[in-house]
């Protein structure tokens, strides 16, 4: 399996998210043309 690092793809400036996107979340904002990141936590089996 070859894996791709999606920032061999980025450019331009990074952005914080704003306050009330910070924290955890069951849905993300993705705007067009931007990287989201996620991190998540799987804590059950299956």
């Amino acid at each position: 399996m070859t894996l791709i690092d999606p920032m061999d793809y980025v450019s331009g400036p990074t952005e914080l998210p704003q306050t009330w996107e910070t924290g955890w979340k069951d849905t993300v904002i993705a705007y067009r043309g931007h990287y989201t990141k996620i991190i998540a936590i799987f804590d059950t089996v299956g």
